[in-house]
């Protein structure tokens, strides 16, 4: 029997408490697609999950991710 794997992005979303905890949010696998409509519907799920307050967002020059 022979296994194939395919390499795949899975992006973790971390916060940070008011305390310095830090807090995992999500994952997603973005299939190779980074474009601005898939980041907001990241952020529209993580808020209408009670996400809110973010101060600062740092990342790896994600594209997309600035126009959202």
């Amino acid at each position: 029997m022979r296994v194939s794997y395919a390499k795949e992005a899975v992006y973790t979303l971390l916060g940070l408490t008011k305390d310095g905890n830090k807090e995992y949010l999500s994952y997603f696998l973005p299939a190779g697609n980074e474009k601005s409509d898939v980041w907001k519907e990241i952020f529209v799920n993580l808020t209408s999950r009670g996400l809110k307050g973010v101060k600062m967002i740092t990342s790896l020059d994600l594209s997309g991710l600035e126009k959202v």
